[in-house]
């Protein structure tokens, strides 16, 4: 399956479980949003999520993370972390992980 595939099957997923759920847009690309905040993006080869607990990601043992840096000149998209395909396995229950968070912080 491709991570666009996969994206798209989690986000639907998701919406049968979460109220408030959308397909939206970040930097051009597929991203998952509630209440009209991005919490996951699906970029070429990975997704990204927004979780601002970066040990979550080494509770799991993914230990190939980044922070996303979307442009040339250094700047970092703070609790934004770049999970590659390898990891795809992870990427539902980090999703959901996301969407919790920003529920939690937005009501």
């Amino acid at each position: 399956m491709s991570p666009l595939a996969l994206f798209f099957s989690i986000l639907h997923n998701l919406e049968k479980r979460h109220m408030h759920l959308a397909c939206g847009s970040v930097l051009s690309s597929p991203a998952l949003e509630y209440k009209g905040r991005a919490f996951a993006v699906c970029c070429k080869d990975g997704m990204l999520v927004k979780l601002h607990d970066p040990e979550v990601f080494s509770n799991r043992g993914i230990r190939a993370t980044q922070e996303y840096r979307p442009f040339t000149n250094g700047l970092v998209l703070k609790s934004w972390r770049q999970i590659p395909y390898y990891y795809h396995s992870d990427w539902a229950e980090l999703a959901e992980m996301a969407l919790v968070a920003l529920r939690d912080e937005i009501g």
